[in-house]
């Protein structure tokens, strides 16, 4: 068998293997149960400051008043600025985000109105990836313009142990961006 005969098999091969592995994430991550069909840990009350293997913090200032960037954050959809992402979409203590291939639910574990959103993950479509996740919304009034601070924790399932934090700097610029493009 020749070179390219062998080349042209594995690329065949690979290519068919990351369309069927496409086609059930999106299968798992379809239907109601998509963003809750595998649970996840609750986490403690440090879990943003001291026990995710990861957690990012982002900060930027947009125009107030803070009861109109209170209900971005607190009624969701705010990330529907990405392409192919649906939500957040909140209904009652329940939130729901979704993508074509991964989708997770969060609970709000705290709400402060006009200042402080915690919400911890309940359930994500994809089976041992993440242990545990969440997401801390801080919203502070300085004159006419609204201090938002948006932190991320994430531990994941088979690393948790490994100290990512480190890592924070070089996702910072992308997930304020991502914030700015958000909250507007």
């Amino acid at each position: 068998m020749s070179t390219p005969v062998l080349i042209g098999i594995i690329v065949g091969v690979l290519a068919l293997g990351g369309l069927l592995g496409a086609a059930v994430l999106f299968a798992l991550a379809s239907g109601d149960n998509g963003p809750r069909r595998f649970g996840v840990t609750t986490p403690g009350t440090d879990f943003f400051d001291k026990t995710a293997s990861f957690a990012v913090t982002a900060e930027i200032s947009v125009p107030g008043p803070v009861e109109r960037v209170w209900t971005q954050v607190s009624e969701g959809g705010y990330l529907e600025s990405i392409p192919f992402v649906s939500g957040p979409v909140r209904s009652g203590d329940r939130i729901v985000t979704r993508t074509p291939l991964f989708a997770f639910t969060e609970k709000v574990v705290h709400s402060e109105e006009g200042r402080k959103l915690v919400t911890i993950g309940a359930g994500v479509s994809v089976p041992l990836v993440l242990k545990a996740f969440g997401e801390r919304w801080e919203l502070a009034t300085e004159g006419n313009k609204v201090q938002v601070r948006w932190t991320v924790g994430i531990t994941p399932k088979w690393v948790g142990w490994f100290p990512m934090r480190w890592t924070a700097f070089a996702v910072r610029p992308f997930l304020r961006t991502l914030l700015f493009l958000a909250i507007r």
